[in-house]
């Protein structure tokens, strides 16, 4: 039969295991900030791969050359958040590259004109005013991680580049 701890040592267990679980946790996040080693949500990949091909079905046929303008810019975005992704929210580079004018002449021609805005609000952006009342999309740092931007990444890389992307 085993020996009843004491309640020096339950205490000293319990610490221990708060101790490893911190480390654990801090582990996580480490390896979540540089996207190794974290799981990347296939519902994610999905959505944001159904939202590129309903931009390919509504817009190819009439405009081509649009949507894959669409896709590059896009693509633009997410590179240059994930670039400066480590940007804390007082830095000039957070607002630059996480804010979007909704009603801004590339955006407004080169992205909601095919739809690509569902995409980014799938990615996270959520709709906002900001201080000069304008309309903006926002995305803000706890609404994707290093890997769900790469995803992202990848997903706009497979449209562009797959022939067959969005035929089927």
């Amino acid at each position: 039969m085993p020996e009843e701890l004491t309640p020096e040592e339950i205490e000293r267990e319990k610490k221990r295991n708060e101790e490893k679980a911190r480390k654990v946790k801090e582990e996580v996040e480490r390896k979540e900030k540089q996207g190794v080693g974290v799981v990347r949500p296939v519902q994610l990949a999905e959505n944001l791969r159904k939202n590129l091909v309903d931009v390919k079905k509504k817009h190819n046929d009439t405009d081509p050359a649009g949507v894959e303008r669409c896709y590059k810019t896009l693509l633009a975005y997410l590179g240059n958040i994930a670039k400066n992704f480590e940007c804390e929210p007082s830095d000039e580079a957070y607002e630059k590259y996480r804010t979007l004018k909704v009603n801004g002449k590339a955006f407004s021609e080169r992205v909601k004109a095919f739809d690509g805005d569902v995409f980014l609000k799938t990615c996270g952006f959520c709709e906002q005013k900001n201080d000069a009342g304008e309309d903006v999309l926002h995305l803000p740092k706890e609404k994707i991680s290093l890997a769900e931007l790469q995803q992202a990444g990848i997903e706009i890389d497979n449209a562009l580049k797959n022939p067959f992307f969005g035929v089927l």
